[in-house]
């Protein structure tokens, strides 16, 4: 009776700790959305040295290297709902408007998992016992660079579609900030490229387009209405899904 008191105790305390932990990151991810909402600073000129906005950007993503964090954060099974949904505004807010920190984004963070990691991560989650798999996604995320397929996988799965929104919000941010650069010459051009390899890598990704089209598109875009035996394109447009927005996504204040 007493050890199972006990165990009862350090599970209690556990706990405790977990939602302790969930709420300070809760909170640390509000501050962080809450800097990127500073907006812009006097005297901004075109290589973006005098915005408020834009050096909190460079400092998170060049310097700190939070979008590693947050990538992990946004991919890992059981993670937090409301973590994981201000880890993916905050992914999108730190990329917007911002060649430089899109660039960081864009290199450190894959399109897809490579097939070496693939394999590892289903047998892990093969095993039997719940806590091997959870340890093993974790090792798994710490060991492998992060990818979009794992973050969109990883939220769908849970019906998180407030959270698939923001990834793909982000994801076409970090395409947009390097289309509209705001180098002139050859720096310009050399966003252009950065730009177009992007571009070409995610329209051959044929594990990127299969997530984003079955997460993202209504049933009615992907198959004929019952009773019709033609499917228009102008059946897409009906859904009323607009991909081109670049405004930040503002948390809720509470």
């Amino acid at each position: 009776d007493n050890e199972d008191c006990d165990n009862e105790s350090r599970r209690s305390v556990l706990s405790e700790a977990g939602k302790n932990t969930i709420l300070e990151v809760r909170r640390a991810l509000r501050f962080g959305i809450s800097c990127l909402s500073l907006g812009q600073g006097e005297g901004d000129d075109d290589s973006g040295t005098g915005s408020i906005r834009r050096t909190v950007q460079n400092e998170a993503v060049l310097v700190c290297g939070l979008h590693k964090g947050l990538a992990r954060l946004v991919s890992l099974d059981g993670a937090d709902p409301k973590c994981r949904l201000l880890a993916a505004k905050l992914l999108s807010n730190i990329v917007t408007a911002n060649a430089n920190s899109a660039a960081a984004v864009a290199e450190d963070v894959e399109l897809s998992p490579s097939g070496s990691s693939q394999s590892s991560l289903f047998l892990k989650r093969l095993s039997g016992d719940r806590s091997c798999r959870e340890d093993g996604d974790a090792v798994m995320l710490l060991s492998e660079r992060a990818n979009w397929v794992d973050m969109i996988s990883a939220t769908a799965r849970v019906g998180e579609r407030l959270s698939v929104a923001a990834l793909v919000a982000a994801l076409h941010n970090c395409l947009c900030s390097l289309r509209i650069s705001r180098e002139c010459g050859n720096e310009k051009i050399e966003w252009h490229n950065k730009y177009s390899k992007l571009a070409s890598s995610m329209a051959s990704d044929k594990a990127l387009m299969c997530n984003l089209v079955r997460n993202i598109l209504p049933v009615t875009a992907l198959k004929q209405r019952d009773g019709e035996d033609n499917f228009e394109p102008a059946d897409v447009a009906k859904a009323n899904i607009n991909y081109s927005y670049s405004q930040n996504i503002s948390d809720e204040a509470t």
